[in-house]
């Protein structure tokens, strides 16, 4: 929007007005008072003398066209001059009324005035005024403007909505069933390793699943029954691995990994009612291990064909497998065996029925076969060698569930007893250290 700047003929603060407000009324933002702006660029602004005092209000009548107006509004009453009473003429509307309110911008004042640095005109409206004469000379009176006080506008206030209630008690069925919940998950975990010091699941696992009997000992240890197992793939903890050649001692048991030999091998089944049969059984992977039971009062089988097992659809999957990348090898034979198979082993690699006595050791074997559906992407030792040529230097992990002897666990009535438990260990290896025969 244009505008035209011009001084206050009062104060002489600079102001500034819209093209569309010369020649009208304006009030000054600085000094307050009221000045006709120019009536075009480069004209003075006229002084305008301060309006006469109003004479005391007539009484005032509610009566139709009798209001007395301004003289320039265009609902005002006509003032004639006769002074022999001629009759007044009656006011016409206009086809389009004329804006009541103006307003002028006034740019930033120079720095030593006090006022901000950007004003602008206050918009001025023109209102009839009390006094009963409203003829005022256009050459010596200005225009009587009144300030007419800011309108509020009362907006009230919105209601919120009130949320949805909870009645009292399913919020304390709620907060008491995620308690229980959470203290159910940590019991059934810690019921069973408190005796271990809260170590990694594979460290103790109850021994409730297999062929032969469980731990024995001289007390009359008490056997009991655990849900809630670790997942057979997790990843087996650092202080639970051992390399080929090393030691590890879990409870009771002391295991030395000594060989893995790759080779051709062949299966034999022991029936009760027919005769025995013998079948090759593929390319297999043995790993050997050297187990001692190191306690002075327990005996226990460390091996069984039940942790060795095939995997099975409605079985959980075994502890014991080889793993190699993202691929888990299991043992060749399903366990429990048919009624009519009193024995299934590999020939050359059968392990001992008989339980390991304090202070007494063996040799145990722990094998997968290709001849036999065990899991992974075809058989292990397909799997090892295109390992081996992508990462040689990669090792494998062969994951070994074997009885531990006896740990700590609380009873019903809340005494310590010893229970059975097996453990889960992983033999690191590499592909160059496997002996192909």
């Amino acid at each position: 929007m244009q505008t035209v700047n011009f001084n206050c003929p009062h104060c002489g603060n600079l102001m500034a007005v819209g093209t569309n407000l010369l020649g009208r009324n304006v009030r000054c933002p600085h000094c307050k008072q009221v000045v006709r702006a120019p009536a075009g660029a480069g004209e003075a602004p006229a002084v305008q003398a301060p309006p006469p005092t109003p004479s005391p209000p007539a009484p005032q009548f509610n009566i139709p066209g009798q209001t007395t107006e301004h003289h320039e509004s265009i609902f005002g009453e006509r003032h004639d001059e006769d002074l022999f009473g001629s009759e007044p003429l009656k006011p016409k509307m206009p086809s389009t009324p004329s804006p009541l309110e103006e307003t002028a911008y006034v740019p930033p004042a120079p720095p030593p005035a006090p006022a901000p640095a950007h004003q602008y005109a206050e918009t001025q409206t023109y209102v009839p005024g009390p006094s009963t004469s409203l003829e005022t000379p256009a050459t010596t009176q200005p225009e009587e403007v009144e300030e007419r006080p800011a309108r509020r506008v009362y907006r009230p206030a919105t209601a919120r909505a009130e949320a949805p209630t909870t009645p009292a008690f399913a919020w304390i069925l709620l907060v008491y069933s995620a308690v229980i919940t959470i203290v159910a998950g940590i019991f059934a975990y810690s019921y069973f390793t408190s005796g271990s010091g809260g170590d990694h699941p594979f460290k103790a696992i109850p021994d409730f699943y297999g062929k032969y009997e469980k731990a024995t000992g001289a007390d009359n240890r008490k056997q009991l029954s655990y849900q809630g197992l670790p997942d057979p793939k997790m990843d087996v903890p650092k202080e639970l691995r051992v390399k080929l050649g090393d030691e590890i001692t879990v409870g009771a048991l002391q295991v030395k990994p000594t060989q893995v030999v790759q080779q051709s091998v062949v299966y034999r089944r022991e029936n009760a009612t027919k005769d025995n049969i013998e079948h090759g059984a593929g390319v297999g992977l043995i790993l050997g291990l050297h187990v001692k039971n190191v306690s002075t009062d327990t005996t226990f089988h460390p091996d069984d064909p039940a942790f060795c097992r095939a995997a099975g659809k409605e079985q959980p999957a075994p502890y014991t497998a080889l793993q190699i990348d993202r691929d888990f090898f299991y043992g060749p034979f399903a366990w429990p065996t048919e009624p009519e198979i009193k024995d299934i082993y590999l020939i050359d690699f059968r392990n001992s029925a008989e339980p390991l006595g304090p202070g007494t050791e063996r040799d145990i074997w722990v094998a997968t076969t290709s001849g036999f559906k065990t899991g992974g992407s075809g058989d292990a030792a397909t799997a090892r060698k295109n390992a081996a040529e992508k990462q040689p230097d990669k090792p494998f992990l062969w994951r070994v569930q074997l009885r531990r002897g006896f740990v700590k666990a609380k009873a019903d009535d809340g005494k310590d007893v010893d229970v059975s438990a097996t453990t889960v260990i992983g033999v690191e290896f590499l592909s160059s250290q496997i002996k192909d025969r």
